[in-house]
């Protein structure tokens, strides 16, 4: 937040930031919920997938990427709303795909890269893809699916660093559809294409997601604060930006 102090030479500015420690993401909630099989319900799945499309579709509007969606940046406060930690808080704020080429990441980071990212990789430098905003949703489409089935994506790979197993991807939507609506599996197949070009990005995402959810079946979720790091900020509507800044929602 901002304090102007008035003093006699002129303006001063006085920046404080406030930090709010959160020690829950939802990679270690997914683990957590494998072991006691304790699925997410619909309304979480959607809440999650809401919550994250609108932090998107934010950073969308002010012509900034994240590059960073998994369950590991994904935190979750003791009210239970998710947040998407900022960039520059993990690994001094390197996308995935950098990670991996810079600095030669696990195996395990790549996971969540759309495969239009997987083939820069593969030709062994990472190159600016076509949409970054439309990659970052295939990444948050399979962040919701690990959730939703509460099972590992490593077999999606298939043992390829670059590639992954449509035929398998189509069957974890699958047993999305087996065990959720039929809208949550149609938004992460439409998240999840393999062309880019049909994939929605963020701001097309959020406007499409009350299209794909059962409102007669499901309360309206309330809206939260979806850039790290305060819950103060989810209750002024407002969002925060890593403590660093705080912008009012219109």
């Amino acid at each position: 937040y901002k304090v102007i102090q008035q003093e006699a030479c002129g303006d001063v500015y006085k920046v404080s930031a406030l930090y709010e420690y959160i020690r829950h993401d939802l990679d270690t909630e997914i683990r957590s919920r494998i072991s006691s099989r304790e699925y997410f319900s619909e309304r979480e799945l959607w809440q999650l997938l809401e919550s994250i499309a609108d932090a998107g579709a934010y950073l969308q509007s002010n012509k900034l990427v994240h590059g960073d969606i998994k369950p590991g940046t994904i935190l979750i406060t003791q009210k239970g709303h998710f947040i998407l930690q900022d960039q520059l808080f993990s690994y001094e704020g390197l996308s995935m795909a950098e990670q991996i080429v810079y600095r030669r990441g696990p195996f395990a980071t790549q996971l969540f890269l759309a495969p239009e990212i997987l083939q820069n990789l593969q030709a062994g430098m990472y190159q600016t893809v076509p949409n970054s905003y439309k990659a970052d949703v295939f990444s948050l489409g399979l962040t919701v699916l690990e959730a939703a089935l509460l099972a590992d994506i490593h077999p999606l790979y298939a043992g390829s660093d670059t590639r992954i197993d449509k035929r398998m991807l189509g069957a974890m939507l699958d047993d999305v559809r087996a065990h959720y609506s039929q809208g949550l599996e149609d938004i992460l197949d439409t998240m999840l294409d393999f062309n880019y070009d049909r994939r929605p990005d963020f701001i097309t995402l959020q406007q499409m997601i009350p299209d794909y959810r059962h409102p007669e079946r499901y309360m309206e979720l309330p809206k939260s604060c979806l850039l790290y790091t305060s819950d103060a900020a989810d209750d002024l509507l407002c969002v925060d930006l890593g403590g660093r800044r705080i912008i009012k929602k219109k």
